[in-house]
């Protein structure tokens, strides 16, 4: 299945898709793993410090919020991470 991702109010895409619009990846649906490394390859979190040690708790807050999101499969995860803000939608295609 191919999966279409758009960052949400907490993330934007990282450099490598070049100002693009969305990030797209395949897996099957039930590949969390791969899913997961995509969303973590293709989403840059918003205002991060480089280093941790300057993180607010809020900010490693959202960190361990993104390490838990739902992951029964990839449409779930991808609901969660939707309805946490760190996408804003997705789309999936046979």
């Amino acid at each position: 299945m191919e999966y279409t991702i758009y960052p949400g109010d907490k993330t934007h895409l990282s450099e490598d898709w070049n100002g693009q619009e969305s990030a797209v990846f395949e897996c099957k649906p039930d590949d969390i793993d791969t899913a997961y490394d995509a969303l973590c390859e293709d989403l840059v979190f918003n205002d991060m410090p480089a280093d941790e040690h300057d993180m607010t708790p809020q900010q490693k807050q959202m960190i361990i919020d993104f390490q838990n999101l739902k992951d029964d499969d990839v449409k779930i995860m991808l609901d969660d991470a939707k309805r946490q803000g760190f996408i804003s939608d997705f789309e999936i295609k046979d």
